[in-house]
């Protein structure tokens, strides 16, 4: 949630490289997409919403 209230570019920026590290922890730890747990399926779909909402903010911020 820092990330969408973040005004400073490098902030911005350095949140966006954090969410991607964490997805990529995703997929270290959960080697397969197709698992059934729910809380692995959670944590899948928030990794991947927190990627996406970083990459657009830092579009946003650096578009300005």
């Amino acid at each position: 949630m820092a990330m969408l209230l973040a005004r400073n570019p490098i902030l911005t920026a350095f949140l966006c490289f954090s969410s991607l590290i964490t997805a990529m922890i995703h997929f270290n730890v959960f080697e397969d997409t197709a698992d059934t747990q729910l809380l692995n399926r959670i944590d899948l779909i928030l990794q991947v919403v927190f990627v996406v909402l970083s990459i657009g903010k830092v579009i946003v911020v650096g578009s300005h």
